[in-house]
């Protein structure tokens, strides 16, 4: 899912994809500050548990994550919940991998990152 229409390759250099990542995404800023960063995920695997549980479901986390000047996952908080706490866990554990461009010098970026496991 694209959070974001892709910006001029110059604001900044594209991430090498590796095969632990998907291809690299725009995720929008939403604090004023950088407007665009570019990051590759994980791939993300759904928890055992939650898969037996859940298995003709559709269940989508949102999380508000902080991206450093250096590239790197700042704070990772839930901003809405897909009402299972394993399938929350992994989100935020999927999101703290990131791979992130440096940001210009001393500014940090605040975005929305949607993860979904859709079963059907």
């Amino acid at each position: 899912m694209k959070l974001a229409t892709p910006v001029a390759a110059t604001l900044l250099p594209a991430c090498a994809t590796t095969p632990d990542y998907l291809p690299e995404e725009s995720i929008a800023g939403i604090d004023g500050g950088v407007p665009l960063v570019r990051c590759q995920r994980p791939k993300l695997r759904m928890p055992e548990s939650a898969f037996r549980r859940y298995r003709a479901m559709h269940a989508t986390t949102t999380l508000r994550i902080v991206v450093m000047s250096d590239g790197t996952i700042g704070e990772v908080s839930i901003a809405k919940s897909s009402e299972d706490d394993d399938l929350d866990r992994a989100a935020v554990r999927a999101s703290k991998a990131l791979k992130c461009n440096p940001l210009p010098q001393g500014q940090t970026a605040t975005a929305l990152m949607t993860y979904t496991f859709d079963l059907r």
